[in-house]
């Protein structure tokens, strides 16, 4: 199934910025998030705890203060679905190996194995934004949209400092779905709901751990 999703893709580079880059607008999978998702379940994480995974196997959110919400058992559970989205990556990658400007994010990922291990879901509830934090297991993201990835704008700096983060000079982006982005997590960053709590657009979008 992963191998009928295989395309030839195209370098999109729409923004200059150090922080961020989107490289594709093509991503593309056979299987449903909202489908997955019903089968998470929501469970009491142990405070101060980085990453959680629960010890009955079964696929749960780990919700952060910050509103943030990250898939943990992922890889366990939908492993073929974590093949195929790997598989993708790697055909981007291929097709940025000969034509691709430079870019020290891009450059990274051009010397990345891709390993379906390190795919991941986040998701976002309707109506709410994720304060400002800053990844402290991963330097660097690939962030795929999946679901309703526009009703958020993300929001970033060029530094780690989250407590004055919304004074300093930022730079945004909104995803679309099927869009590609590398992005440097290790600086503090925040994401501004677009939609109201009643919209019932969860937005849902594939991590990916550099």
């Amino acid at each position: 199934m992963a191998a009928e999703k295989q395309k030839n893709y195209t370098y999109h580079h729409t923004e200059v910025n150090p922080e961020y880059v989107k490289i594709s607008t093509e991503f593309d999978l056979t299987w449903s998030i909202e489908d997955l998702a019903q089968q998470f379940l929501e469970v009491q994480i142990p405070p101060n705890v980085q990453v959680y995974s629960d010890p009955s196997g079964r696929p749960h959110w780990q919700l952060f203060q910050s509103r943030v919400a990250f898939a943990r058992n992922f890889f366990a559970n939908f492993p073929d679905q974590c093949r195929e989205a790997a598989d993708q990556l790697q055909s981007l990658q291929d097709a940025l190996q000969s034509d691709h400007p430079e870019h020290p994010l891009v450059d990274k990922f051009l010397s990345h194995t891709v390993s379906a291990h390190r795919m991941g879901i986040i998701r976002v509830l309707p109506g709410d934004s994720v304060d400002p934090h800053r990844d402290v297991t991963r330097n660097i993201s690939i962030n795929i949209g999946l679901k309703n990835s526009n009703a958020g704008t993300t929001y970033i700096s060029d530094n780690s400092n989250v407590k004055q983060f919304w004074e300093q000079n930022l730079s945004s982006y909104t995803m679309q779905d099927g869009e590609v982005y590398l992005v440097e997590v290790k600086n503090s960053h925040a994401v501004k709901s677009n939609v109201n709590p009643d919209s019932g657009q969860t937005r849902y979008i594939i991590t990916y751990s550099m």
